[in-house]
């Protein structure tokens, strides 16, 4: 008898039949003709479409049978939208920080550095201030926070979606809680749902080299997850808030 057919020949066939019924992917004529800027407004307006869908992905591995959903609405949104739990910034009085009394104890090399500093603190923990005004709303199961980095921000205004939003959704991060250069990582600390014995939410940090605290208790990677009731204070980077979750 002849010599049966080399396994890959004897493949052939097969695979002409299935790439034969595949679809045909040709570009859009349509796209093809624009220039780059054409290119780039057409991005942007889908996907500020999934913005308004609802739709946010997080590189973050969620626990088991939990779907990455949209996480945080920023200031202005809030009234009318459900969420399941708040971060609400507080006032630098409530948690005992003066500014005024911090620049007091620190050397600068002028008066020039010293206005700049000064002017920076005034701007985020002085009355009115970012810190005070901070509040987003948690949509969904897993809430990643951190502060997006100056590429992440360039490349999301490059696309025509303006500034990223104190609060709201950017790249990996569910909720930028803005603050100064390199005050902490794009992901720092992520607070999850998760039912346990002693309660529903859990506040987890990220990054060993960031500051997060709860209830004035730095706390690490390493040491796992904690419960979060409603009102602990936490602290990620720069940002002081709340946690408060609706009356029952």
């Amino acid at each position: 008898t002849d010599d049966p057919k080399p396994k890959s020949e004897s493949m052939v066939g097969v695979t002409q039949k299935a790439t034969g019924k595949a679809p045909i992917l040709a570009p859009r004529t349509a796209y093809k003709e624009m220039d780059d800027d054409k290119l780039t407004q057409e991005a942007t307006l889908r996907l500020l479409a999934a913005h308004e869908n609802g739709y946010c992905t997080t590189e973050i591995p969620l626990p088991a049978g939990m779907d990455p959903v949209r996480g945080c609405i920023p200031p202005g949104s809030i009234e009318s939208t459900p969420g399941c739990a708040m971060l609400l910034g507080l006032s630098p009085a409530l948690f005992g920080w003066d500014s005024t009394a911090y620049m007091a104890g620190q050397f600068f090399e002028s008066e020039d550095e010293a206005s700049e500093v000064a002017d920076i603190l005034s701007s985020e923990y002085g009355q009115g201030g970012t810190n005070e005004r901070f509040r987003t709303l948690m949509q969904g199961s897993t809430c990643v926070i951190g502060r997006a980095n100056e590429r992440t921000q360039r490349l999301y205004g490059a696309l025509g979606l303006g500034n990223v939003a104190v609060g709201g959704s950017v790249g990996p991060i569910d909720c930028h809680i803005g603050g100064s250069v390199q005050s902490c990582d794009e992901t720092s600390a992520c607070i999850r749902f998760v039912k346990t014995k002693k309660g529903e939410f859990q506040l987890l940090a990220l990054s060993e080299d960031d500051v997060v605290t709860l209830n004035g208790e730095k706390i690490t990677p390493d040491m796992g997850t904690f419960t979060l009731s409603s009102e602990d204070v936490c602290t990620v980077g720069g940002r002081v808030f709340a946690f408060v979750l609706p009356d029952d």
